[in-house]
């Protein structure tokens, strides 16, 4: 895997020739924008000093970015709960990599998000899927290699299953900070069309707590006419979407790192507050 940074040097890393010049004015409106919030995070997170993981590419997007990051500096609940679901995933798919490091994952509205880099291993295949606005950013800053591709539609233009090459691998599909955008009228074909396009695929998918539905739960998103429209209340229930879906294991946010918590994790053993609350990842299967 890439070799990691210190928050130190991380700081004073510089713009890669070639890529996204300083201070670029990001033109992401609604949803596209929300991708922005996940970006800070994980950069604010990697010049911690005792960081859950080190994202060498967020810091430097950010750097390059004409943005107003100012206005995220009061939402440590949003970056303890970013942070530690990027963390959860690293680590899931870490552990899924020993056993399958041939593995072919498709990043299902990967934002800017550069988990191909933390997780690479030099046999991967790597598909980020996301709007053009989004990906257009991306391809500025990031290259794309012959196992590193881009892929510029949404996810319910399934013509993208067509530009996605899986030659015999294992498929992991990854559903991070995406599927709570959706209403539910447009998850239940996304996993039909899943399910019948990639049969034995694991899925590892971000499931929003029920709480934050329709309601002022993050206010940043709030501001960008982005709200939230779905989610359930147990990572089981996934499976009544489609009689293709096997659960496997979910893990609630609220489980680990208490210290990041503040206030709420007094409140992080009660069911109730527990499963309205708290955000999991999930893992599934398609049979």
């Amino acid at each position: 895997m890439a070799e990691r940074q210190t928050p130190q040097q991380l700081s004073r890393t510089p713009i890669p020739p070639g890529g996204l010049q300083p201070k670029q004015i990001p033109e992401l409106t609604g949803v596209e924008e929300t991708a922005i919030i996940a970006l800070w995070a994980r950069a604010e997170e990697s010049m911690q000093p005792r960081p859950l993981f080190v994202d060498t590419k967020a810091v430097e997007l950010i750097n390059a970015m004409d943005y107003d990051f100012g206005r995220f500096n009061e939402s440590w609940k949003t970056l303890a709960n970013i942070s530690i679901r990027t963390w959860i995933l690293d680590r899931e798919i870490s552990v899924y990599l020993e056993q399958h490091p041939e593995a072919t994952f498709v990043n299902l509205g990967a934002g800017f998000d550069n988990r191909f880099l933390r997780m690479d291993n030099g046999l991967i295949q790597w598909y980020d899927i996301d709007l053009p606005a989004v990906i257009d950013i991306k391809r500025r800053f990031i290259e794309e290699s012959d196992r590193y591709h881009m892929i510029d539609k949404s996810i319910l233009d399934y013509s993208w299953l067509d530009n996605v090459e899986t030659a015999g691998r294992p498929v992991v599909l990854i559903a991070e900070g995406l599927l709570m955008y959706l209403n539910e009228y447009e998850i239940t074909p996304l996993f039909d069309k899943l399910a019948k396009s990639y049969s034995g695929a694991d899925m590892f998918l971000e499931l929003l707590a029920p709480g934050a539905v329709g309601s002022l739960y993050h206010d940043i998103n709030n501001t960008m006419n982005a709200g939230f429209k779905w989610s359930l209340l147990k990572g089981r229930d996934l499976t009544a979407l489609h009689d293709k879906l096997k659960f496997i294991e979910e893990w609630c946010v609220l489980d680990f790192f208490r210290e990041r918590w503040g206030w709420i994790a007094k409140y992080a053993d009660t069911p109730m507050f527990r499963n309205y609350f708290g955000e999991k990842i999930v893992h599934i299967k398609f049979r």
